[in-house]
């Protein structure tokens, strides 16, 4: 009795009687698509290993907040985890965010304007995203609350001018490391 077998080509489905060892379609047109559906299978393969690989290599994406496990974003995690436990009121800007507000890390000099600062603590601090984004960081309330908090002589710092940043990768990884330790270590604080 002849043996049947199901057609691999997802839009066929036909059964056929098999005439070869191996055979896995019922004919040549589905062959054809065969070799297709395995093509596209391994062109996807391949892009994900090159997204992987290119998310490992471009400085770019290691200083994307948004990017999980990037370096920005386990220093703006450990900015808003160290600003929640050791400060007073949750928005450096305002006294007027409860408990429901959303805290971003908000940068008191901006990263177009000094990008050699975007990645030190003293500049970005917990934010409510209303003084964030519709405030545009509430500059002078900011300021005001950087002088208490960190003192006239880092503020004044922060004004200056700086060098340009140079960050390496292997730079990137290990402040990625420390933050996230950091971040953690906080995090699970009682």
């Amino acid at each position: 009795m002849p043996r049947t077998k199901k057609c691999e080509v997802k839009e066929c489905g036909k059964s056929f009687e098999k005439q070869r060892m191996g055979q896995k379609v019922c004919g040549p047109k589905c062959a054809y698509k065969l070799v297709l559906q395995n093509k596209l299978k391994e062109s996807r393969k391949d892009t994900a290993v090159l997204k992987k690989k290119f998310n490992e290599d471009n400085k770019s994406w290691w200083l994307d907040y948004r990017k999980s496990g990037s370096t920005a974003y386990w220093l703006h995690r450990y900015i808003r985890a160290r600003d929640a436990v050791f400060q007073s009121r949750p928005c450096v800007s305002c006294a007027v965010a409860g408990p429901n507000s959303q805290i971003a890390a908000g940068h008191f000099k901006s990263v177009g304007s000094t990008p050699e600062l975007r990645l030190h603590p003293s500049n970005i601090n917990g934010q409510c995203s209303q003084c964030n984004t519709i405030y545009s960081g509430n500059q002078t309330a900011y300021e005001d609350a950087l002088r208490v908090k960190w003192g006239s002589d880092r503020v004044d710092w922060l004004k200056g001018s700086h060098a340009p940043a140079r960050f390496t990768l292997e730079g990137l990884r290990a402040r990625r490391d420390m933050w996230k330790a950091l971040a953690k270590q906080i995090e699970v604080r009682p």
